[in-house]
């Protein structure tokens, strides 16, 4: 006799929180039963926090940049690089996430961060083009060096004026 004829399982719809069970199995420091229950929430909306609370920043960022979602990959790069203590572990954990590095620059630009911008541009330039092909930035055009001294230019401009 079979338990599931004609895909009943398939159909049920369990309302388990997932992410509420892997804070809990964190908690008691339970953390390969942490990493399984969180792999198995569907919502990232509750999936990216609780990786960044368990600093799986890596893996946040990666989900993040999978989503799509410019909120989401914002909000993870924001507290990355709040918690980390140097830009270098920043680029280095996006190198890591295919179009990481893209979507760091991007958020760089954006918000005018000329220091993340030339810590980006250091790095590509420090490695060769087959290295860095996966981070859809093999190297920083031209135009964008110059939109880096460009905002260089004005940000110091401003500090004068002040």
């Amino acid at each position: 006799m079979q338990i599931d004829q004609g895909g009943l399982m398939s159909k049920v719809k369990l309302n388990i929180d997932f992410t509420k069970l892997a804070k809990i199995a964190f908690g008691m420091n339970k953390l390969r039963v942490s990493e399984y229950l969180i792999s198995h929430e569907k919502q990232i909306v509750k999936k990216i926090p609780f990786l960044l609370e368990v600093r799986q920043f890596k893996q946040a960022f990666g989900i993040a940049v999978e989503s799509g979602d410019p909120n989401n990959i914002n909000k993870v790069i924001s507290e990355i690089i709040k918690q980390s203590k140097d830009f270098e572990s920043v680029i280095d954990l996006s190198y890591g996430v295919v179009d990481g590095l893209r979507h760091l620059r991007n958020f760089a630009k954006k918000r005018h961060r000329i220091d993340i911008l030339k810590s980006i541009y250091e790095f590509i330039n420090k490695r060769k083009p087959e290295e860095v092909a996966h981070t859809g930035l093999q190297q920083f055009e031209c135009c964008e060096v110059a939109e880096l001294i460009k905002l260089n230019y004005e940000a110091n401009n401003k500090m004068a004026r002040q």
